[in-house]
């Protein structure tokens, strides 16, 4: 563990006070730090802070104590940033997010068309956005699954309840059970699928 620093000054023994900056009757442990070159308290520190705090508040005080004669750093400049640079950077900024968009726009439309052009059949106008597609695409499959309307409505006609169909269709079902599997055979020929 590194040495203590600033050793020279003493730091009292905790005492209660009122806490500072609070409107209630708080009390809690403080502890004073005297400065050794002018004799003098310059800061009372909580005492759950007093080891984080103490090293910069010593600092502070030895740059202004007239009494301490070692050279100390002086405390580095705040850097202020001009308003005209900063508006400046953020209209930049709002630039090249504008062309980012742009960008991101034109692929996406680019790829919706490629996807379009795959799956679909390659005369109707470029498609316009996501919703577009997936329209078009739900309407490509709908008129697919067409060819299996007649074998629909018979099935429809067969099952007298809902419960019925659902245990038809868990039967015809090509992952179904294997002890079926001669009887849906028949009956998927029979039905023509």
């Amino acid at each position: 563990m590194p040495p203590a620093k600033y050793q020279e000054f003493v730091v009292s023994e905790p005492f209660k006070a009122k806490k500072k900056h609070q409107n209630e009757e708080v009390f809690i442990s403080y502890c004073s730090i005297t400065c050794p070159y002018c004799a003098q308290k310059f800061v009372e520190i909580p005492e759950e802070l007093l080891y984080s705090k103490k090293s910069c508040r010593i600092l502070e005080h030895i740059r202004q104590c007239p009494n301490y004669q070692k050279a100390v750093k002086p405390a580095p400049e705040k850097k202020t940033i001009d308003m005209q640079v900063l508006l400046q950077r953020a209209q930049e900024a709002e630039e090249k997010l504008r062309l980012l968009e742009k960008k991101s726009a034109k692929r996406l439309k680019k790829a919706l068309q490629a996807i379009w052009n795959e799956q679909g059949d390659g005369q109707r106008p470029p498609i316009r956005d996501q919703a577009d597609l997936n329209d078009r695409l739900s309407r490509k499959r709908h008129a697919e699954r067409g060819h299996n309307a007649p074998i629909a409505e018979a099935l429809k006609r067969i099952c007298k309840s809902k419960r019925q169909a659902k245990r038809l269709r868990s039967v015809l079902h090509p992952d179904g059970n294997s002890a079926n599997s001669a009887d849906l055979d028949m009956v998927r020929n029979a039905l023509g699928l």
